[in-house]
This record gives structure tokens, sequence and C-alpha cells, in this order.
């Protein structure tokens, strides 16, 4: 059975290699872009790399609860299912912005909007024979100081520590996931891909890297975790190089998962 998979941030470096490579495998792949033009052209450049035309997209700010809630009401529209969700959006911010919902736009793109739409998803991914959830997180986990009062810098902000927290919350936010899909037919892990030579890493590195990643190889572990049976029913592991590696323990703090889900579900209650 062709897969129906959704990919976030897949108009250009790792989300696009991934959508290329996925497309070749005669699912339906479907990315979600913020501009139109951009998102048009990554459409019509994975269906030529492929030659499947079963390519689809949406247009969403991900950094909006209202538009991500939008996505999902017209994914659950069109498709009957979902196999795969693949969260990669992220945006790297050197000062601090806020959306007009009032969110920090860090937390809200790289994190807040991937615990939203999983959660909006996940019936749909139920109705898969073995839903997979992947979600891109990021070395730069270990450099994270979390602080519950401070979570949208509220008290103080620094670009880089916002995004090393997003992809410490998106490790946690996995963890939590993975028990409450215990005994569920759908799987959730999350992946380093490692450096990339990305834009998006261009803004995270004060240095380049003659030794980073290409976009090509920095999709590899999320292509090995989506279609890849040896994973079938692996769940709440944390990748890289396409092998589970460990945790720091503030990633694996269980009173930390439990109180980001807690603030989390208080947070998106005004939009749902």
């Amino acid at each position: 059975m062709s897969k129906i998979i959704l990919i976030t941030g897949a108009t250009s470096g790792i989300g696009k290699e991934t959508a290329k490579a996925l497309a070749r495998t005669d699912s339906t792949v479907v990315i979600v872009g913020r501009h139109e033009q951009k998102t048009q052209n990554a459409t019509h450049e994975i269906k030529e790399f492929s030659g499947n035309s079963n390519i689809d997209y949406f247009i969403t700010d991900l950094s909006l609860m209202s538009e991500v809630i939008k996505l999902a009401h017209q994914f659950k529209e069109r498709y009957s299912r979902l196999d795969i969700l693949i969260n990669n959006a992220g945006v790297f911010l050197p000062e601090k912005i806020m959306t007009q919902e009032n969110l920090e736009t860090t937390f809200a793109t790289n994190y807040l909007s991937p615990f939203l739409l999983t959660n909006l998803l996940i019936e749909h991914l139920k109705l898969s024979p073995q839903g997979r959830i992947i979600n891109v997180s990021s070395g730069a986990y270990e450099e994270a100081n979390l602080d519950f009062e401070n979570i949208q810098a509220e008290k103080s902000y620094h670009g880089g520590m916002a995004y090393a927290n997003s992809k410490l919350e998106i490790i946690l936010f996995t963890l939590k996931m993975a028990k409450i899909l215990q005994n569920t037919s759908v799987t959730v892990n999350s992946f380093n891909p490692g450096r990339v030579a990305t834009d998006l890493n261009r803004l995270v590195q004060t240095q380049p890297n003659p030794n980073d990643k290409t976009p090509e190889e920095g999709a590899q572990t999320a292509i090995y975790l989506a279609i890849s049976p040896d994973v079938r029913n692996i769940n709440g592991n944390y990748f890289y190089l396409n092998k589970p590696i460990l945790l720091s323990e503030k990633a694996l703090n269980v009173e930390w998962q439990d109180k980001l889900w807690q603030i989390s579900n208080s947070l998106i209650d005004r939009f749902i």
C-alpha cells in the first residue's frame, strides 16, 4: 500500500532532500511551506527528480497556531489517513520576535507547532497500519538551559539558547508522546541530522565547517526512520547516523517532560 507522508519545512535543505528521496518510493508526499512560489517550485522539483506525480503541498506559516490548526483540518479533509509525519521545519532568530498570537517565534515554530500538529493528526496516524512520527532535533539540545519561567524569553533572549532549548523541547515531547502511544500502531522518534550545510545552519554556526554534511547526507536518518523495517516497532528513541544513541540526563528528565506537556496544552487551549 502506498504511503501518505507529510513533511514540514520541505522547500529547502534536509526537508526537501527527504521529500525527494521518499517520493521515489511511490508514496504520496505532501510538503508544507510558507511561501507559495517557493513551495510550488519545490513541488515541481520533487516531481521531476522522482518521476512521481503524487506530490502535494500546503501553504502554512507554522509560527501561527491558527494556521497549524487550518493545516491539520485541510489535510484531514483531503486525505483519509497519515502514515508518516516528519516535523522538520525550524528557524533560528538572532533577536526576539513575538508572533501576532503573542508567542515567541523560535519556541512557536520549532516546538509548539509540531506539538500541536502531531496532536491534531494523531487519530489520522492511528488509521495507518504503522504510523510513524519523526521529529528533527539537533545536537544543540545538549547546550540547552531550559528555564520554565523563561520558556518564551519572558526574562531574556539569546538566539543560540532559544534554538538549543527548542531542540531539547522537541526531544522531551518525543519521549512523552512515546509513552502515550504505547500499545498503539504509532511510533515516535527524534534524530540529530548533524552539522549540515543549510541556510539555517549557517545562521546557527558562526564559522563554516568543511566537514559539514550536505543536505542529502543530513536527510539520511529521516529517510531511514520513515521507511526502514528495522525501526517498525522502535518507539521513543533518539537517532544519529541511523543508530539510536543515548540522551543526556536533561532530556530524560521525566518531570520536565510532564511539565512541558502541561504548559504546551495550556498554551494551545486558547486556539483549539
